[in-house]
């Protein structure tokens, strides 16, 4: 099922729908770049501090077979 793509525009009840359908969402412009900016900055140690293990096992690093 591709993943739905809305606008920040939508009503609540409509993201809450598709997530209980598709159980996931992606919500177009909800927040400013300039906020992304300004987190990404502040996070940015802690980001480069927890890359010693670049794989998960969500990403498929142990698999479920």
């Amino acid at each position: 099922m591709p993943l739905s793509s809305l606008a920040s525009s939508v009503a609540t009840e409509t993201v809450n729908e598709v997530l209980r359908r598709a159980s996931a969402v992606m919500v177009r412009d909800l927040a400013a770049v300039q906020l992304i900016n300004t987190v990404s900055e502040e996070l940015r140690a802690r980001f480069d501090a927890d890359r010693g293990n670049e794989h998960s096992d969500f990403e498929g690093y142990h698999p479920l077979i």
